[in-house]
């Protein structure tokens, strides 16, 4: 069966995005392909055991686990849905159903989604080992330019990786600096100020916006991506990046800038659009 099919059939039961994982061990899983989101996604996530909704999956094949509600959640991963469902098609293959605006229809029985996720796992194309690099590889491009930028040029290296960096991993706030702290670009719309109080006056000499210090959290997350990337895939479940909640994140990628540059590049997921990295969480 075709795919457009296959997404076809989807779209009649309020199912936007596909994603089919696959597991390689116990407590590993890996995205292989999809519709929508699982499409595009597909083969640049994983979900590791320091996931805990990996406690929440479906244990037999077969079984069908619903969620829904009037605000988007994270479902497994990267992927956020209001409405989705999550389906145990075998031991080793699960497919995750989502609409991230809206709930699935209560109309659409388990057995229809079981069947619709059995279609997919049946016949969306697996990714190529090339596809897993695509977004990678278009950010380590622009952050080559800023290594081999002539110092003048720096401030306009940095704000095109991070233009790069929205465009590529489709996230609302990019923050870079070098490793002395002295340029900083931001990429996106404006970060969020939170509505409940009025925004405080900056103190001196240190960059801010919508009401956060942005130089304490390139200082926090620089530390936390000392050796290549680190990311989260919810922030409300780190105590440390409860700042960030001023800005509406719920996700944040931060990866190490190379030398002789050196300092971080910081990526957020907000409300506006919430999902988070397609990449596993390290801590």
């Amino acid at each position: 069966m075709p795919v457009r099919a296959v997404a076809e059939i989807a779209a009649r039961r309020g199912v936007v995005d596909a994603l089919v994982f696959r597991r390689l061990s116990p407590s590993v899983w890996v995205h292989v392909g999809g519709i929508g989101r699982g499409r595009s996604w597909a083969g640049v996530v994983e979900v590791s055991a320091d996931d805990p909704l990996l406690r929440t999956l479906p244990e037999q094949p077969g079984q069908v686990r619903r969620t829904g509600g009037s605000r988007s959640e994270r479902i497994l991963g990267p992927y956020w849905a209001v409405g989705a469902a999550r389906v145990r098609v075998d031991d080793d293959v699960l497919v995750v159903l989502g609409n991230p605006s809206g709930p699935l229809p209560a109309t659409v029985t388990d057995h229809r989604l079981r069947r619709l996720a059995e279609l997919v796992d049946a016949h969306v194309t697996e990714v190529t080992p090339a596809k897993r690099l695509a977004d990678e590889l278009e950010i380590l491009h622009a952050v080559r330019a800023v290594t081999t930028a002539p110092a003048g040029d720096l401030r306009a290296a940095l704000e095109h990786v991070a233009r790069v960096a929205a465009t590529a991993l489709s996230c609302e706030i990019v923050l870079v600096r070098d490793g002395a702290g002295r340029t900083l670009a931001r990429s996106g719309p404006a970060p969020v100020a939170d509505s409940r109080s009025p925004a405080p006056e900056p103190p001196a000499g240190r960059p801010t916006a919508g009401g956060v210090d942005a130089a304490a959290v390139l200082d926090l997350l620089q530390q936390r991506c000392a050796d290549d990337l680190w990311c989260v895939q919810d922030v409300r479940l780190d105590p440390a990046l409860a700042p960030l909640l001023q800005w509406q994140a719920r996700s944040v990628l931060a990866v190490r800038m190379p030398a002789p540059v050196g300092g971080v590049l910081v990526a957020l997921h907000t409300e506006a659009a919430p999902r988070a990295s397609p990449r596993s969480a390290r801590s």
